[in-house]
């Protein structure tokens, strides 16, 4: 099954959108991580078995890039506003509804709500 560790630059309340559908979903302000570092929040996403959903495209898929292996991480792309962030987030949930397995990819949406998808790994040697 899969669960949401939602990064703090997005509203709080995408973890209500994500409830509403049954999947379990963390807020980063919620757990009381606020302004953790994003190395850190790749850890707590790692020992979670969370995917992570972000805005922030520039410093997760770097740090992304050297996992073995992730749940998933999903990234909202523009840095929009309330309304936006969650009509995007429940785009890919309506996309994870019949595409669930997110286990090592990338998973982007545009503003016109284009799904992207691409394996997100570290190559292995």
């Amino acid at each position: 099954m899969i669960k949401f560790l939602i990064d703090e630059c997005l509203t709080p309340d995408l973890v209500d959108v994500a409830r509403a559908r049954w999947i379990e979903a963390e807020h980063i302000a919620r757990i009381g991580r606020a302004s953790s570092p994003d190395w850190r929040i790749v850890e707590l996403a790692l020992d979670g078995d969370y995917a992570l959903v972000t805005n922030n495209a520039r410093d997760f898929r770097r740090l992304y890039k050297g996992l073995e292996i992730h749940t998933g991480l999903l990234i909202l792309l523009p840095q929009g506003r309330y309304q936006q962030q969650i009509a995007l987030f429940r785009k890919v949930l309506d996309h994870i509804d019949t595409h669930p397995d997110i286990v090592n990819q990338l998973v982007e949406v545009d503003a016109a709500g284009v799904i992207t998808v691409m394996p997100w790994a570290r190559a292995s040697s």
